[in-house]
């Protein structure tokens, strides 16, 4: 059967009974894909334009700037600060927010950390700083050397800090003159605070701008509270009878003042 089957269908198909449909299983000529327009990058924005005139006017400008360059970044640095503190500089969520947030989930109140109560500095440890300071008068530059070397000495990542004086040999800081200029300019600071002791705001005022240099200068917060313990070690010798006490807590009181004022202007 399955011999006469075979043959039968071979016969057909020499007849032309059995065709195949060539258009079923003909697969047409794929189309050439038609040209497209080129992708054009965008264009680079063009270079700004500074003109000869420009950059005289410039480089004029900034040499009348020189003398004032500490307390222009001060400034600058004080005017960003109160405006971040009153909220100026803020990022627009909805500008930048691709698909509407769900109301966040009621939460505990997260209560600020409280800021430190201000440190008490009486009337009669004004008149014992004032009293014995003028004792040291005289000897301001050797305190303050003496001063800054057992600060170094106790803390050397401290001396890290001062490029001037980073890997500098002991014997050698005991002759620079450029330590002896930087303990004058901290003696000349408390001089000032002294000067101006009864007036709290002018005391303050100057205070925040040292603070406020000081961070210019990637000074770090927990740096500041160091210097009162070595000033009080330097002076201690200096003042002799006079020392007791009273004199001791007296100033380390009036550099607990110094270091909350200087302090609250580098953190917020």
């Amino acid at each position: 059967m399955g011999c006469i089957e075979t043959k039968s269908r071979k016969t057909a198909l020499l007849k032309g009974q059995y065709q195949v449909d060539k258009k079923k299983y003909s697969q047409s000529p794929e189309k050439a894909p038609e040209p497209q327009d080129e992708i054009s990058e965008p264009e680079k924005p063009p270079r700004p334009e500074f003109s000869e005139k420009q950059k005289n006017l410039v480089v004029q400008t900034w040499n009348i700037l020189r003398d004032d360059l500490a307390k222009i970044g001060v400034v600058m640095f004080m005017n960003r600060k109160t405006a971040l503190i009153k909220g100026q500089y803020q990022v627009d969520k909805k500008k930048y927010s691709q698909s509407p947030q769900k109301a966040p989930e009621p939460q505990d109140e997260i209560s600020e950390p409280e800021k430190p109560p201000r440190p008490e500095f009486s009337e009669k440890q004004k008149n014992l700083v004032v009293q014995t300071w003028n004792i040291l008068r005289d000897d301001l530059a050797k305190i303050g050397v003496v001063m800054f070397m057992k600060l170094f000495e106790t803390h050397p990542d401290v001396q890290d800090v001062f490029m001037p004086f980073k890997g500098m040999a002991k014997e050698d800081m005991q002759h620079s003159s450029q330590l002896r200029a930087h303990a004058l300019r901290v003696m000349d600071i408390v001089e000032k605070c002294l000067a101006e002791i009864d007036d709290s705001n002018k005391v303050e005022a100057m205070l925040h701008e040292l603070g406020s240099r000081h961070v210019m200068y990637n000074a770090k917060v927990d740096y500041i509270d160091l210097i009162g313990p070595q000033f009080i070690w330097a002076i201690q010798p200096a003042i002799g009878d006079h020392w007791n006490q009273e004199v001791e807590e007296a100033w380390s009181d009036f550099f607990k003042l110094i270091s909350f004022c200087m302090k609250e202007a580098m953190t917020f």
